[in-house]
């Protein structure tokens, strides 16, 4: 995630995890290293957002945090960024891409669970969309195709998946042929995301 982010412009990124989320402290570092006078913050994590809202008010630079939720998210706001024009309409157009991604994670139940109306049991593959396990799968694939069956519709046209450090590239290149096979109107892009705990991460818009 760090060398994609990376590759599309982020001058600095901050690391995290599922419980080492940043502080404002950290973050205003990062925003300090910058060496612009406008600094555009992505949280890529539902749970930082507030904490990037707090670094705000903690540094002189001019930030304008957009508010994404996912490291995927993310992507779709850089791909959106251009350097050029006024900073707080960049983020604007920025934010707006992210809100079109649409994010589900696949990942494996670590624990049996009736909280949701599908059963799920300790190792099961969950496809886990909008906060909520929409599927249980006996293998990470057929978790993730499940979870593209409940989020694309017919005015998407980009499917991007990040797979985890767990999943051999192979893995993902035939899930990719796959959903290719699929949706034959929708762009399909693999990633090497290197995410621990999740076997893929996507998104569509």
């Amino acid at each position: 995630w760090r060398r994609l982010l990376e590759s599309l412009g982020v001058d600095q990124v901050v690391s995290g995890g599922q419980t080492m989320n940043p502080s404002a402290a950290e973050l205003v570092a990062a925003i300090e290293a910058v060496d612009a006078s406008d600094v555009v913050v992505l949280p890529n994590n539902r749970n930082i957002v507030f904490t990037a809202r707090q670094a705000v008010e903690l540094t002189d630079r001019r930030v304008h945090v957009v508010p994404t939720r996912t490291a995927a998210a993310g992507v779709a706001a850089m791909m959106a960024y251009t350097p050029e024009g006024d900073a707080e309409a960049v983020a604007k157009t920025m934010s707006e891409a992210a809100e079109r991604v649409r994010t589900a994670e696949i990942t494996y139940a670590a624990r049996d669970s009736e909280a949701w109306d599908i059963a799920v049991r300790v190792g099961d593959c969950i496809a886990v969309v909008g906060g909520e396990v929409r599927a249980v799968a006996a293998d990470p694939e057929a978790a993730a195709l499940a979870a593209l069956r409940e989020m694309v519709t017919p005015d998407d046209s980009l499917i991007s998946i990040y797979y985890g450090q767990d999943v051999a590239a192979e893995a993902a290149e035939a899930l990719a042929e796959r959903v290719r096979a699929e949706w034959p109107s929708c762009d399909v892009e693999v990633y090497m995301g290197g995410q621990p705990v999740y076997y893929y991460i996507l998104s569509v818009e």
